[in-house]
């Protein structure tokens, strides 16, 4: 946000990318300074650079678009010459490789892959041989601009830098020391002759490949908007105007919802408000439900015992998806229910396997716009709907929390949180000495604290253009992946309770925080 909205009249820029968790953390906190570049944040093991992070005049940060950026085309291979494929009705040669793979202890094992113009033959059921083409696969796909981003010193340096990043396709924030913000949706997305990609397509002819990729002036972007705030949390960044094709699978809307929900309910926002905000566990999902089914109580009352305390702890209710809440675990448990009342009689055994991001958003719209065309066939309204899926629920919550007390209808409970160790896969004495956890945790997949047993927020970061030192950061365990290291995992108490500590950028700041010093150099 820019200084409109914060305490110091400067530009706020917080960013904390939810990734898979690991040890050791994904990232690695790192100061690069030399006579020309002075820049902190975050880098990848192997890369020496600042992914995400800020310099003397710019911050950035980055999160998933989610882009489709990967197609199946089903080939036509010729029988009698396995190794030429159907193009526009010539027999053209596939190109072959054999690549070696090395086993330990063993021969060599060759693959061969065979390669049309498409990309690589990944599958071959039957007379059906699919080749995936995927942007990352593309020539100079690769590409690593941040050497460029971190030395960026404005808007225009930043997005020209920009320019080279090709895969994976990301949001980035940006804020400066001008007081300007701004935001780009970088990568390559195809553009495709017809069709969207969801489906395996004819690889014979020309009808459905890509005929280029979005420009990159016409990528989403936004430059000091009129409300002087941005927000992106993996959701729909286009409106139904866009010209291009981004993805069909966007997340559901309720992180980026409740962002600018709090953003416009404040004002002079400090670091802390941000760090506030990044674990905010306001579960408005959950929170739409628990009001559909206490109003649906109303209309058809629910027999159980079980399913009327269930009630009784919607309507006490705040919305918060603590570790401790039994309402989030009811609205969570009867979600699902709902969601498989609602689509068994259309989808049958198929039901198992049908997942989708959006699906709440489905059901919305089916209660709220009465689409009675979903309703459930035993099922006289969607009241009845909604008690029923609420008395599934509650005969299901047992086995979820393996208890039959009410006293163990604990949310966090159910999503438990462990950090596993590469090598305590299998061996329990590893594991206790390696892992780190279980705990509780607070959140939903849909709340700005994005929580799932597997996923998180895989560092915080938020930029204090008023005084960088003042400015916040930290990963999930700790910057050494040794398991009896002090510094192993003396950053997850504060990564598990939403704080954080301070990026110290000055000299005078660094030098009073340094607790170690180890300097290298060059022998004779």
């Amino acid at each position: 946000m820019n200084g409109s909205h914060t305490k110091s009249g400067k530009p706020l820029l917080a960013n904390d990318p939810h990734l898979s968790h690991s040890i050791p953390s994904v990232w690695y906190m790192i100061h690069l300074k030399t006579p020309d570049l002075d820049v902190s944040g975050v880098c990848l093991a192997g890369l020496p650079l600042v992914i995400i992070g800020h310099n003397e005049h710019i911050a950035w940060g980055m999160t998933n678009t989610g882009p489709d950026v990967q197609d199946l085309y089903i080939e036509s291979f010729n029988f009698r010459d396995p190794n030429k494929y159907l193009h526009n009705g010539q027999w053209v040669d596939a190109e072959i490789r054999d690549e070696v793979i090395k086993v330990r202890d063993q021969r060599d094992y060759h693959l061969t892959v065979k390669v049309t113009r498409h990309g690589p033959v990944i599958s071959h059921d039957g007379d059906r041989d699919l080749a995936s083409r995927w942007t990352a696969l593309e020539p100079h796909a690769i590409r690593l601009p941040f050497l460029r981003i971190d030395q960026a010193s404005n808007w225009q340096e930043f997005t020209a830098a920009l320019r080279d990043f090709a895969v994976p396709m990301q949001n980035f924030v940006y804020a400066d020391v001008e007081g300007n913000i701004g935001y780009y949706a970088v990568g390559l997305v195809p553009i495709r002759k017809q069709g969207n990609g969801a489906v395996p397509v004819p690889g014979s002819t020309d009808d459905y490949d890509w005929v280029g990729f979005i420009p990159f002036e016409d990528l989403p972007h936004s430059y000091n908007p009129p409300s002087g705030m941005l927000a992106t949390a993996n959701g729909r960044i286009v409106p139904d105007s866009y010209p291009f094709f981004i993805t069909a699978d966007w997340e559901a809307p309720y992180r980026t919802a409740r962002i600018f929900q709090l953003l416009r309910e404040g004002s002079s926002f400090t670091p802390s408000d941000m760090l506030r905000i990044q674990a905010d566990t306001r579960a408005l999902e959950d929170e739409w439900l628990a009001k559909q089914l206490l109003a649906a109580a109303a209309q058809h009352p629910p027999e159980s015992s079980d399913a009327q305390f269930a009630l009784s702890v919607l309507k006490a209710w705040d919305g918060q998806a603590r570790a401790d809440s039994a309402a989030t675990l009811v609205s969570e448990v009867t979600r699902h229910a709902l969601l498989a009342r609602v689509l068994k009689p259309k989808l049958g055994d198929d039901l198992s396997g049908y997942h989708w991001l959006m699906s709440s958003i489905f059901l919305q719209n089916v209660l709220e716009q009465n689409l009675t065309r979903w309703l459930p066939p035993d099922d006289t309204d969607f009241n009845m709907t909604l008690m029923k899926s609420l008395e599934e629920a509650v005969r299901q919550i047992p086995s979820w929390v393996h208890s039959q007390s009410h006293a163990a209808w604990r949310w966090g409970d159910t999503i438990p949180l462990t950090f596993h160790h590469p090598l305590s896969g299998g061996l329990p004495l590893l594991g206790r000495l390696l892992d780190v956890g279980p705990f509780p945790q607070a959140g939903t997949g849909t709340t700005v604290k994005q929580t799932t047993p597997d996923v998180g927020p895989s560092m915080r970061m938020v930029v204090d253009f008023s005084d960088f030192d003042q400015s916040k950061q930290n990963i999930t365990l700790g910057e050494s992946g040794q398991a009896f290291s002090p510094y192993y995992r003396d950053q997850f108490e504060a990564w598990y309770t939403g704080q954080s500590f301070s990026m110290l950028f000055s000299d005078a700041a660094v030098e009073k925080g340094a607790a170690h010093r180890l300097v290298l150099e060059p022998g004779p």
